[in-house]
């Protein structure tokens, strides 16, 4: 039953989207590099025993290896090494993490390599006059995207309002639950992912985390308040817990696309 609506799934996504025959999720293990992959370490593209940085160039090999379904992980890793040996020439550590723009960079590192021609635009942040929208997103073109993760902020007890149990008031103390604080447990983050497909009648996408890219992702998109600056924001609402959960940490985050970048030719 599970492979049958998984089937029927990813049937749905495939006709709103075009240009990249997607395999089976049983496939996924296979065929896509995860960023904390132990050859990583073992090779010494990630220095030392740190976390991985490599959100970004990990999804650049799994766009590549959407396209040619023939990539070893052996050479992936080789690409991913040689594309970032260009960056550093170019001033770039991906290492340190990458910007939209040191993206495209690197995506042009990738393709001098592989022989291909490929033209890069973005939408959203660092992208002068492109604002990123739910229509962008749910567009038939796969696509990087950059996303914001932040913990969800508590609210806090104004002063001088409201009165706790213990101080004779009621269950609720009068809290303005509108009001968000930081405090030193913040989560704060950004994180690329490559989005694959998406379906314009539930606003879903589908995309490969590079965290955990054994299966397809899934996340409803909505325009949400930011309740810190009360500004509108493009947020995914992921579809169950397995969806970005290396990131929770034990509790839920908030998860806000910033920009996409897609192929232009």
């Amino acid at each position: 039953m599970r492979i049958g609506l998984f089937a029927l799934l990813l049937f749905s996504f495939n006709l709103a989207f075009a240009g990249l025959a997607l395999p089976h999720e049983s496939q996924l293990p296979s065929l896509m590099l995860n960023q904390n992959d132990e050859e990583l370490y073992l090779r010494g593209v990630i220095p030392g025993k740190g976390p991985s940085s490599l959100c970004g160039p990990t999804s650049a090999l799994n766009w590549l290896q959407l396209e040619k379904k023939s990539l070893s992980k052996s050479q992936q890793i080789d690409l991913l090494e040689q594309a970032a040996a260009l960056s550093l020439t170019q001033g770039t550590n991906v290492n340190h993490g990458l910007i939209e723009p040191q993206l495209i960079q690197y995506l042009q590192n990738l393709d001098q390599l592989t022989g291909q021609h490929n033209r890069y635009s973005g939408k959203g942040r660092y992208f002068s006059g492109a604002e990123l929208t739910v229509e962008d997103l749910l567009s038939s073109q796969p696509q990087i995207l950059l996303l914001r993760y932040d913990s969800r902020p508590r609210p806090q007890m104004p002063v001088g309002r409201g009165r706790g149990p213990r101080d004779g008031g009621g269950r609720d103390g009068g809290r303005d639950m509108g009001i968000p604080i930081l405090d030193e447990n913040e989560i704060r983050g950004f994180h690329f992912v490559l989005k694959v497909a998406a379906d314009s009648a539930t606003q879903e996408i589908l995309f490969i985390d590079p965290e955990s890219p054994g299966r397809y992702s899934r996340a409803r998109l909505e325009i949400r308040t930011n309740p810190r600056n009360q500004k509108p924001e493009l947020r995914l609402l992921p579809h169950t817990a397995k969806d970005l959960s290396s990131f929770t940490g034990g509790g839920m985050l908030l998860w806000t696309a910033l920009s996409a970048i897609e192929k232009t030719n």
